[in-house]
C-alpha cells in the first residue's frame, strides 16, 4: 500500500502491480501500517484523523481524532495493539476498539517513527528534534532508558525480530545499531551522503537496509 500527499491511500497487487483500489483519506498520508492478518490498514495525516479500512470491502470502520496528527503507525505482531505517533507522544490503542489503553509521553516534538519488537513487548520511538531512541515497556507503560548517540534530527527506528537489536537512522548520514540486552551502540554504519530517512531490518535479522 502506498499514501500520498494527494489525501490517497492505494493498494497494490504485487503478482500484476495494479492498483486494486484506491482510499479516500481525511487529509494528506503522512504513515501508513497493515494489521500483521492484512485484513485492515490505517493511514495518519498531519493534522487530521486517522483512517481504518477493512482492506477486502474498501470499507471505512472506524477513525481516530487527533487535531495534532499522526506521523506514524504500528500494528503489535500479534494483531492486538496498534501504536500512533501524535506531536510528543506515542498512544497504545486496543486494536479492536481503537481505545486509548497508554499514553507514553516523554518526547519533545513529534514521533517520527515506531517499532514493536516481535514478541510486543516494548516499542521503540523515535522523535524528530529529540537526538534519542526511547524503548517503552508495553505493559508497565513505562520508559525504559533512553539510547542517546546521535548528533542529529532522528527520522526512522526499527527492532530486529528477535528483538535484541534495534536500528535507528539519522540526519547525521548515519545508521547506528543498538545490543537491547546492554543497551550500548555496538556499530555505527556509514557511506550514506546524506540524511538516512528509513531504516529495516529482514525478518532474519541478518540484513538492515536503509535509504
Amino acid at each position: 500500500a502506498s499514501g500520498s500527499w494527494d489525501t490517497t491511500v492505494k493498494i497494490w497487487e504485487m503478482s500484476s502491480l495494479k492498483c486494486l483500489t484506491t482510499l479516500e483519506a481525511s487529509g494528506e498520508v503522512v504513515s501508513l501500517s497493515f494489521s500483521p492478518d492484512g485484513k485492515y490498514i490505517v493511514a495518519g495525516s498531519g493534522g487530521a484523523p486517522a483512517m481504518i479500512w477493512e482492506v477486502e470491502t474498501s470499507k471505512r470502520i472506524a477513525q481516530i481524532d487527533a487535531p495534532e496528527g499522526i506521523f506514524s503507525l504500528s500494528f503489535s505482531p500479534d494483531g492486538k495493539y496498534l501504536a500512533s505517533g501524535a506531536s510528543n507522544a506515542v498512544i497504545l490503542r486496543d486494536a479492536q476498539t481503537f481505545k486509548c489503553l497508554a499514553t507514553f509521553e516523554g518526547h519533545t516534538e513529534r514521533i517520527m517513527s515506531l517499532s514493536f519488537s516481535g514478541d510486543g513487548k516494548y516499542i521503540a520511538s523515535v522523535g524528530l528534534w529529540d537526538k534519542n531512541v526511547k524503548i517503552w515497556e508495553v505493559q508497565a507503560s513505562k520508559l525504559l532508558a533512553p539510547l542517546r548517540s546521535h548528533n542529529a534530527n532522528l527520522n526512522s527506528v526499527s527492532f530486529s525480530s528477535n528483538g535484541r537489536y534495534v536500528a535507528s537512522a539519522g540526519s547525521d548520514d548515519k545508521v547506528k545499531v543498538w545490543d537491547m540486552q546492554t543497551s550500548s551502540c555496538i556499530a555505527t554504519l556509514e557511506g550514506q551522503s546524506g540524511s538516512v530517512t528509513a531504516v529495516s531490518f529482514t525478518k532474519d535479522g541478518k540484513r538492515i537496509a536503509s535509504a
